[in-house]
C-alpha cells in the first residue's frame, strides 16, 4: 500500500484535516508522515505494522485522558461540588495538578489513581476530626417555661418573631444530636445524656422533668405542734426525707454538643464512667468498640 493512500483513507474515515492531525493519530511526526506521503515505494510491513501499534497507543493514551475527565465531572456530581478547585481540595492535591490531568495529554497511570485514593481519604479523615464535636452552647442558664401542656417544660424559652436569640438556639437544637449535660447551681456536672434519633431540643425538655432522676437529700423533719425547743436542748438526727429532690429542682445550667453520629454513644460513656459518682444517671453506660 502507497503511504499516500494510507493517510488519504485515514483523512476520511477519522475526520482528519490535515497531516498534522493523521500523524499525532498515529503517534508519529508530522516529517515522518509527509516522508510517507512523499514516497513512491509501498509501505513495507513494518512500517505498518508499526503505524498500527502508535495507533493503539495514541487511542489508548486518550482514553486514559478521557478517564480523568469523567472522574472529576463523577466526583462533581456525587461530592456537590461546583468547580475544579473543589475537586483538587477533596483529593488534596493543587488546582493545578488536576489541570494537568483534565487538560494535558497525560495518562492517569494506577499510581495517580492510588495518590488521589490516599489524598481523598486524608481530607476526609481530616475534615472527620473538626466535625467530631461542634458545641452549640455551654454553661447556658436554665430558664424553665411551661408549654401548651402544663405538665411539660421547656428548658428555655422557645421563642417567637420578637426574638430571634430564642428562636436561633432552639432551631440549632431541634436540627441537631449529640451529647449534653446539666450542671448544678455551682456549675458542677449532675447530669449527661444522649440523643441518637430524637433532637437535642426534645430530648433535654424531657430529660429535665424525668421523675426517676433522683437525688436523696438528708433533712430534718420539724414538727411545728407545740413549743418550740433549740437543737441543743432537742436534738434530731437528719434523715432522707420525702419528697426526693428531681433533676428539675437543682439544674440550674446546661451545655449541647453536636456529635459525630458515630461517636455519640461512645462520648456519653466516657462522660457517665469519668463522673460516675456525681452524676445522677442511674444507667452506667459501656463503650462500643465495633464501631
Amino acid at each position: 500500500m502507497q503511504g499516500r493512500n494510507l493517510i488519504s483513507r485515514l483523512r476520511s474515515k477519522y475526520d482528519l484535516r490535515t497531516i498534522s492531525e493523521v500523524a499525532a493519530f498515529l503517534g508519529m511526526t508530522p516529517a515522518n508522515l509527509t516522508h510517507w506521503q512523499n514516497r513512491k515505494e509501498p509501505l513495507s510491513a513494518t512500517q505498518i505494522e508499526r503505524a498500527i501499534k502508535g495507533a493503539s497507543e495514541v487511542a489508548v493514551k486518550k482514553a486514559r485522558s478521557n478517564l480523568a475527565k469523567e472522574l472529576i465531572d463523577d466526583l462533581k456530581k456525587k461530592n456537590g461540588l461546583k468547580s475544579d478547585d473543589a475537586v483538587a481540595a477533596s483529593l488534596n492535591m493543587t488546582p493545578q495538578r488536576l489541570s494537568n490531568w483534565k487538560n494535558q495529554d497525560q495518562p492517569l497511570t494506577a499510581k495517580k489513581i492510588s495518590s488521589a485514593i490516599k489524598g481523598a481519604s486524608d481530607v476526609a479523615v481530616e475534615r472527620s476530626y473538626k466535625n467530631i464535636i461542634r458545641p452549640i452552647v455551654e454553661f447556658f442558664p436554665i430558664e424553665p417555661t411551661k408549654t401548651n401542656n402544663t405538665k411539660r417544660f421547656r428548658i428555655v424559652p422557645e421563642g417567637d418573631s420578637q426574638n430571634d436569640f430564642y428562636t436561633g438556639l432552639r432551631n440549632e437544637l431541634s436540627e441537631s444530636q449529640g451529647i449534653y449535660i446539666f450542671y448544678d447551681t455551682r456549675v458542677r456536672v449532675i447530669y449527661a445524656g444522649k440523643t441518637e434519633r430524637r433532637n437535642l431540643w426534645d430530648e433535654m425538655s424531657s430529660a429535665f422533668t424525668r421523675t426517676n432522676l433522683t437525688q436523696p437529700v438528708r433533712r430534718i423533719h420539724h414538727r411545728k405542734d407545740g413549743n418550740f425547743n433549740p437543737a441543743y436542748e432537742r436534738p434530731l438526727q437528719p434523715t432522707i426525707q420525702p419528697p426526693l429532690l428531681h433533676l428539675s429542682d437543682f439544674a440550674s445550667y446546661f451545655s449541647a454538643f453536636k456529635i459525630a453520629p458515630k461517636m455519640i454513644s461512645n462520648l456519653e460513656a466516657l462522660l457517665v464512667r469519668g463522673f460516675a459518682n456525681d452524676l445522677l444517671n442511674k444507667r452506667m453506660e459501656t463503650f462500643n468498640l465495633d464501631n
